[in-house]
């Protein structure tokens, strides 16, 4: 087993582990009593998230892994997975709303990401080459939609935020498909 193999099997297990709290809160944020459609945006824009980022480990055999790039590498996975326990709970059928549930964790899920912009913009730094090179500007975007998100409280700021979230995501899969060698 290479040094590559050893280190994404942790990263791995912390991204499906992430993958699996979101699919297992799909069901009750969407039923129709309590559905929030901005909460199931970003229930489907971090799922997203997290099956990009599994990809975007690949660029990671090409260079030496040490124990500091290591650490720094599980910093986008852990946050991942703290956003999708705190966008779908342990317990999801306690949610009365998830509304109030999302404005609840907003200052703290934002920061998460801006926390994975920081983290994905010093990656790419080591793996000029990934899968996320044609687009630093849509991580700024993001970076930026981070900011908003944490400082304001109105719900139709919120909406237009996981729209271009997802749009930018969108786009950035998109190129990430389109560009040769990549899939």
């Amino acid at each position: 087993m290479s040094e590559f193999e050893f280190f994404t099997v942790a990263i791995s297990m912390i991204l499906a582990l992430g993958i699996g709290r979101l699919l297992d809160g799909v069901a009750p944020a969407i039923s129709r009593e309590r559905r929030y459609w901005v909460h199931v945006g970003w229930i489907f824009q971090k799922l997203l998230n997290h099956a990009m980022w599994w990809w975007g480990l690949w660029a990671g055999r090409a260079y030496e892994w040490n124990l500091a790039w290591f650490m720094w590498s599980l910093i986008g996975p852990a946050v991942l997975y703290l956003q999708a326990a705190a966008l779908v709970t342990t317990a999801p059928s306690l949610v009365t709303s998830w509304r109030d549930r999302f404005f609840e964790i907003r200052p703290w899920f934002f920061a998460g990401n801006l926390a994975i912009c920081v983290n994905l913009l010093v990656v790419q730094t080591r793996t000029p080459d990934s899968f996320v090179a044609p687009v630093p500007v849509g991580i700024a975007l993001l970076a930026a939609l981070a900011v908003v998100g944490m400082a304001t409280k109105n719900p139709r700021a919120h909406a237009v935020i996981v729209v271009l979230a997802l749009t930018i995501q969108g786009l950035g899969l998109g190129a990430a498909m389109f560009r040769a060698g990549t899939f």
